[in-house]
């Protein structure tokens, strides 16, 4: 409706604004927490505890996460699991066919 009237009286829409993104890493880090820790804690409440390699791969966003495993991270982190944005670009490897 708000883009329908801009139009309208010929000004133009106001650009998306998006919201600040903070890096998961950077978070643990601000938190003082460190891989180890983080993969200690996300085992406590899930029983299943994953590997720093893992946690570090999401961190970086080479891989992605399970729901379970952003419901865990937004625990340890203590925020809201829908804050944690899950967009990310899976790497392709040299040499790999499909």
């Amino acid at each position: 409706m708000a883009r329908k009237i801009a139009e309208e009286d010929g000004s133009q829409p106001r650009p998306r604004v998006v919201a600040p993104h903070i890096p998961l890493s950077a978070l643990r880090r601000k938190m003082n927490l460190t891989l180890e820790t983080v993969c200690d804690r996300i085992g406590e409440q899930t029983g299943v505890r994953p590997e720093k390699g893992t946690l570090s791969a999401i961190e970086l966003g080479h891989r992605g996460a399970s729901r379970e495993m952003l419901d865990a991270l937004a625990q340890v982190y203590d925020i809201d699991p829908l804050l944690i944005d899950t967009s990310y670009a899976p790497r392709h490897q040299q040499g790999a066919t499909r």
